[in-house]
């Protein structure tokens, strides 16, 4: 009795040995990559000055999705998903990272690395990249509000993440649309906090907070708003405008998971456009490694820098 006690003391020995030393490996891998390694542009603005290199004319496509902080090792799947023919660029509509801080931003840089991504990704603000400080968000993915035109469309990113007051914002956007509308085809904006209310009642415009958001949207023809934050997929058309809300975190009730991640590809053509919600799937594995990963790289990790490096 006492000899295997020993033996299964001595696995678990090994076990916890293998575990932390694999930790470790994760860890530095990917601290080495992205925070030593340093970056010379930050992502946004290289993504931009990329895409107006090959802007041109013509149908196009591109994918919305949101709310990836607990799917850092389903990047791959969340980036190349089986649409048929490629989009040309992917819009993530923030929390990318579950914590502001250097941890978190090594994994998510270091699981973009290995999504092997092949087309241009661009990255609004949510709370979680910023809400501990924005000197992160603003080193690795440049400024938190940006606009640019791709085939004739005007796109837009607007930074609500840190809650109301938005009265900066929405002048921002005002001088924005002002100067540009009248060059574009259509118009799309993206934002992390919703401005529709999902779940009292009827979805409604939430106009407690976003009254002259909507003004605004009356004096200009506005085709879609895209949000995340709410941790499920939701469609509504009010006054012209499609109103969007995807992202690909659970939310769950308990320990019940009560909705299917979900990102939004947008077909854009010389006839109109069209929406199409596409599921994401994940196992429960796919899930637990996940969660390790976080633990190991920015929690597990950081706490060896800081205690012996």
């Amino acid at each position: 009795m006492k000899m295997m006690m020993l033996i299964l003391l001595i696995l678990l020995l090994i076990f916890l040995l293998s575990f932390a030393a694999f930790s470790f490996y994760l860890g530095h891998s990917a601290f080495q990559k992205v925070i030593v390694a340093g970056q010379k542009e930050a992502l946004n603005d290289l993504t931009i000055l990329q895409m107006k290199a090959k802007d041109g004319a013509g149908p196009f496509r591109f994918v919305v999705l949101g709310d990836i902080q607990s799917g850092f090792n389903n990047l791959k799947k969340l980036l190349n998903p089986t649409i048929g023919a490629p989009p040309s660029f992917f819009i993530q509509t923030g929390d990318m990272v579950s914590h502001a801080d250097e941890g978190h931003y090594a994994l998510l840089l270091h699981e973009l690395h290995n999504a092997y991504l092949d087309l241009p990704l661009l990255v609004a603000p949510g709370n979680h990249d910023v809400k501990d400080g924005e000197f992160l968000f603003h080193s690795y993915f440049g400024p938190r509000e940006y606009y640019f035109f791709w085939h004739k469309c005007l796109f837009i990113v607007m930074d609500n993440a840190l809650g109301f007051p938005y009265s900066k914002q929405f002048q921002w956007l005002k001088k924005v649309l002002s100067e540009n509308h009248h060059q574009a085809q259509y118009t799309f904006i993206f934002m992390h906090r919703e401005p529709i209310e999902w779940e009292k009642g009827e979805p409604h415009p939430s106009l407690k907070n976003y009254a002259p958001f909507f003004q605004l949207l009356q004096n200009f023809k506005i085709d879609y708003v895209f949000s995340g934050h709410h941790h499920d997929y939701q469609r509504l058309e009010c006054s012209g405008t499609v109103f969007i809300s995807n992202g690909e975190h659970n939310k769950t009730k308990g320990f019940m998971k009560i909705n299917t991640p979900s990102i939004t590809l947008v077909e854009v053509t010389a006839e109109g456009i069209g929406d199409f919600q596409i599921p994401i799937s994940q196992s429960i594995l796919n899930r637990v490694y996940g969660c390790y990963l976080d633990f190991s790289v920015a929690h597990f990790y950081c706490w060896l820098r800081k205690a012996f490096m």
